[in-house]
């Protein structure tokens, strides 16, 4: 598990000192204010960022869509299926956002731009 790893790396590169205590982690987009679709006919609340996992919502799936077109310039003023086409003729995405770290839901440090990882495994 991403969490439990990152947390022990952490921990044993300060000596097991925290100054706070990281209750968890998780991977987050941010930047989340593109123009919507008109596929999506859904009203999209904004949000500061969202969480990615299993328990994501249609709405967060939404804004997924909206952040991944939007950030990788993808033309979204066409059918859905032009707008996924053209996507996958891509060399490669991107997107805005990486590790926040949560010490609960009102505490938290989000990532700035990708966190440096884009040259991660080059």
């Amino acid at each position: 598990m991403l969490d439990v790893r990152l947390l022990d790396v952490i921990i044993n590169k300060f000596g097991g000192q925290m100054i706070r205590k990281l209750n968890y982690t998780k991977p987050v987009i941010t930047d989340l204010h593109y123009d919507k679709p008109e596929w999506i006919t859904n009203e999209v609340i904004r949000k500061e960022f969202i969480c990615l996992s299993f328990e994501t919502d249609t709405q967060e799936v939404e804004l997924f869509l909206i952040h991944l077109f939007g950030f990788n310039q993808i033309n979204v003023d066409q059918s859905i299926q032009l707008s996924f086409d053209e996507l996958f003729k891509q060399d490669e995405v991107a997107l805005s956002g990486g590790i926040a770290f949560f010490e609960d839901e009102k505490k938290y440090v989000l990532p700035s731009c990708c966190c440096g990882l884009e040259d991660f495994l080059k």
